[in-house]
């Protein structure tokens, strides 16, 4: 039994329990044990010591929170995923920011739990050196995202050669090379030892490369191949990239198309030192945008990588000091109408703070969805805004309905476009705001103040900063 491969499965289902067993099964993994409730996990995962561990976010006897912690605290190191239908994104969110490392949503195919694993074993890789290793797993990922990227009319075309490919590999190389046709793998025999064999080893496995997309072009127009090759090499990256940076693993061109040269095109980019670098909003995704995350606490989650702390002063070097940015938090009273409880950071100018408090009023948010980012903009204020509700009880509606602002003053056309690509992190910091409030218990409002927590009150101070930061270059 491969001890990396083990798996442990807590879900209330006996129908996920089992579709789980046989396909982490089929795909190569031993799911060690499964359980239906929360408390019994913790001896399972004790005892059985478990690689990875699957944790439905509906257990019938605990929150899932409480498990998460309670598995972390016998073993630190485990992967765990979070099962989850797409309904429970925010719970999710905060389970990835407290530990759990991905997440699978269901319904899920094959592919989706493939891939899932191919980022567990990933985040194993990160901590080998092992470049005969890491070379065939990164080719062997690389072509399961394109097979499913690829569209249905030309998937199983594409799925038939590189199994043909890699299957002709091995009968060729039988000493050399492993191939799985179930999962679509291609390995090294580990007595390759010498470095002359080993440069022949990965010469083989570029030409491998060159012949599958020869093949895949005579079934499917030029353009469109190299369109989906791209797509897939930045969705390689931004799931594989840290992995394959560190054995320097590149790419042989092909067809004139340089994979590697889209990597500058991509989010993970090393940054310039004047500014730290973000995610665009057509880069966030809530399955996906974890992978981008060096720690799990606060908004690191929806963060590119940087190399320096964005709270540092020294990056605001350079920038336009003048831009006054400033975070607003505003609640919708049944009553008087929307009105500011919030604001950051503090301002002396009582005429400037005067126009912080109507902006909630200047916007007609009929149609918004919530969660749904918009732009508002004047002759003086900008502003990128999110609408979340909370549910309450004690209010007419059943509902509290707040708006969390980034107001730009004075209005810039620069910093209002760059506002734009701010959506993921604007999203994330709603999310984690509304699941702070709807774990208290009590009114999150008394007599119109905020009843702000300590946890809430550093967040938003944390996003002022970032904002400026991003805003101001």
């Amino acid at each position: 039994m491969d001890i990396l491969k083990t798996v442990l499965i807590i879900d209330d289902s006996i129908y996920i329990r089992q579709l789980l067993l046989d396909e982490l099964s089929f795909l190569g993994f031993n799911v060690i044990g499964t359980n239906a409730e929360g408390k019994d996990s913790f001896r399972a995962s004790g005892n059985l010591h478990p690689k990875i561990i699957f944790l439905d976010t509906t257990l019938p006897d605990m929150k899932s929170l409480d498990v998460l912690k309670g598995l972390l605290s016998i073993n630190n190191d485990v992967y765990v995923v979070v099962l989850s239908d797409l309904q429970n994104k925010i719970e999710v969110d905060y389970l990835l920011r407290n530990g759990a490392k991905d997440v699978l949503y269901k319904p899920f195919t094959r592919n989706d739990l493939g891939f899932v694993l191919s980022r567990f074993l990933a985040s194993q890789l990160k901590y080998s050196e092992s470049k005969l290793l890491i070379v065939p797993f990164l080719y062997s990922v690389f072509y399961q995202i394109v097979i499913s990227y690829a569209a249905t009319s030309y998937r199983i075309e594409i799925e038939k050669i590189v199994t043909r490919q890699f299957n002709n590999l091995q009968k060729k190389y039988p000493d050399r090379f492993l191939v799985s046709d179930q999962v679509l793998q291609i390995k090294v025999h580990e007595g390759i030892n010498s470095l002359q064999k080993q440069k022949i080893v990965f010469r083989q496995l570029d030409s491998l490369f060159v012949r599958t997309l020869n093949s895949i072009k005579r079934k499917i127009p030029i353009d469109l191949l190299k369109s989906l090759l791209k797509e897939s090499f930045q969705s390689f990256v931004r799931n594989f990239g840290d992995v394959s940076q560190q054995v320097d693993f590149v790419f042989p061109s092909w067809e004139q198309l340089e994979l590697t040269s889209l990597l500058s095109k991509t989010s993970t980019t090393r940054p310039s030192l004047t500014g730290p670098n973000y995610l665009k909003n057509s880069e966030v995704s809530w399955p996906s945008a974890k992978m981008y995350s060096t720690n799990h606490k606060k908004l690191d989650l929806y963060r590119v990588v940087i190399n320096f702390d964005p709270r540092t002063p020294k990056i605001f070097m350079g920038g336009n000091e003048d831009l006054k940015v400033f975070v607003i938090l505003s609640y919708f009273d049944e009553i008087i109408g929307p009105k500011l409880v919030f604001s950051a950071p503090p301002t002396s100018n009582d005429l400037l703070l005067e126009k912080l408090k109507i902006i909630p009023n200047l916007m007609d948010t009929t149609g918004v969805n919530e969660f749904d980012p918009f732009i508002h903009a004047d002759n003086e204020f900008a502003s990128i805004n999110i609408i979340f509700t909370l549910e309450n009880s004690r209010t007419r509606s059943g509902n509290d309905e707040f708006m969390l602002s980034v107001a730009i003053y004075p209005l810039e056309v620069n910093a209002l476009v760059k506002a734009t690509q701010m959506k993921g992190l604007l999203r994330a910091t709603a999310a984690q705001i509304n699941f702070l409030l709807s774990e208290n218990d009590a009114n999150p409002l008394t007599n119109g103040v905020l009843n702000m927590t300590t946890e809430i009150h550093e967040m938003l101070s944390l996003f002022v900063n970032e904002s400026k930061v991003f805003l101001s270059y």
